[in-house]
């Protein structure tokens, strides 16, 4: 029942409601770009889907033109979306470099370099203590147990934090 009267509300409403959806539905989507959330974007495509239901109650050529607008349409908001999006996010301040300076905990990835590299306890490894590696002081932990301040240890892998060495 509900269905027969929201076709027979379509039929009457033709196709230029449904272009007014279906624009609805693409200014909707656009600003799902922007805005936070989905909600706004669900909404989008529920209007565009109407809109499109609305087109098909009207006629075949209607429907078909409007679901290539609405196609070329989120396909050039998409696009266009891709260029501008990492000049949006510097302007919002979103975008970030991503590195460990000022990190808790550096990552593992920051040592990878060191893999290999010979270096000096600097103080007692039990089994984890300070060595100095290529120059850098470094966090340490030993695979050998423990290590006296002076040892010579040769860097085995890397942790988040620091580094795992053995004895040379």
């Amino acid at each position: 029942m509900a269905l027969t009267l929201l076709a027979v509300e379509a039929s009457q409403l033709g196709a230029g409601s449904a272009w007014a959806w279906v624009i609805a539905a693409l200014l909707l989507i656009a600003a799902e770009f922007v805005l936070p959330g989905m909600i706004i974007g669900i909404i989008g495509g529920i209007a565009g889907l109407y809109g499109l239901f609305l087109a098909a109650e009207s006629s075949t050529t209607d429907f078909a033109l409007t679901t290539t607008v609405l196609l070329v349409g989120v396909t050039l908001e998409f696009l266009i979306f891709r260029k501008l999006a990492p000049n949006i996010a510097k302007q919002l301040g979103l975008a970030s470099p991503i590195s460990d300076a000022g990190a808790a905990v550096p990552s593992a990835a920051s040592f990878a370099d060191l893999v290999g590299r010979e270096g000096l306890a600097l103080t007692a490894l039990a089994p984890s203590g300070s060595a100095e590696i290529a120059g850098r002081r470094v966090q340490a932990s030993s695979i050998d147990g423990f290590l006296d301040k002076g040892t010579r240890v040769i860097v085995c892998e890397t942790v988040p934090g620091g580094v795992t060495v053995r004895r040379i």
